[in-house]
């Protein structure tokens, strides 16, 4: 696989890489009018890769209204990842009109398709009430434990509190304290940023995604 392919993936796809200029990007142009090409006919993988790509933070031609344009491109064509991404933008108004209650419906869409970062963020807001999404413990608890059992950190994170409060489930600290210390072996930065936003502010009070 020679350079260009390497380093063009790896950016797109949102891998550990330096941030390029301006004169960097340009050799990847050819690369990218393909994705493009690909993503026109069709392609829900190459509409992703550009997704990713315009709405990396890496990337100097980072445009999040043609990030949400290829995201719409996936999803149309019903990959679940796409649909996580484009709830995101949907849902922060980034590239386009605030649309929370169309983000919510993806995202559900997705979760219910097996993603399990969808489903770790849809467990997150039945957890604080976000939009459409009303407080549902039970529902938190479903959509966290279903994440969790995929291998995601941030979801073990919140469903051991969950597990440690008595919320939705009865409580239990020991299997609190087990899912915590497999979260922080995953990784979970996301779900310990939220769980210090629930204790500081309270649920119903927590600052929404």
């Amino acid at each position: 696989m020679n350079k260009l392919v390497t380093l063009s993936t790896a950016v797109v796809l949102n891998l550990s890489v330096m941030p390029l200029s301006a004169e960097e990007v340009v050799p990847y142009q050819a690369k990218i009018a393909k994705l493009q090409q690909q993503a026109n006919s069709g392609d829900s993988k190459a509409a992703l890769t550009l997704g990713d790509f315009y709405s990396d933070s890496r990337n100097h031609s980072r445009d999040f209204t043609k990030a949400r344009e290829f995201y719409e491109k996936a999803t149309t064509a019903g990959d679940p990842q796409a649909m996580v991404s484009l709830a995101e933008l949907l849902s922060t108004g980034f590239g386009g009109p605030l649309n929370t209650k169309r983000g919510m419906e993806l995202l559900e869409k997705s979760a219910n398709q097996g993603n399990k970062h969808a489903q770790y963020l849809l467990g997150r807001a039945c957890m604080i009430g976000f939009s459409t999404v009303q407080k549902d413990f039970l529902r938190a608890f479903k959509y966290l434990q279903l994440s969790a059992n995929s291998g995601e950190g941030d979801a073990e994170c919140l469903l051991a509190y969950l597990y440690d409060n008595g919320l939705g489930v009865v409580k239990n600290s020991q299997k609190s304290a087990i899912l915590m210390k497999s979260a922080k072996l995953h990784g979970c930065a996301d779900g310990e940023d939220w769980i210090g936003k629930i204790y500081l502010y309270g649920l119903g009070q927590t600052p929404k995604f």
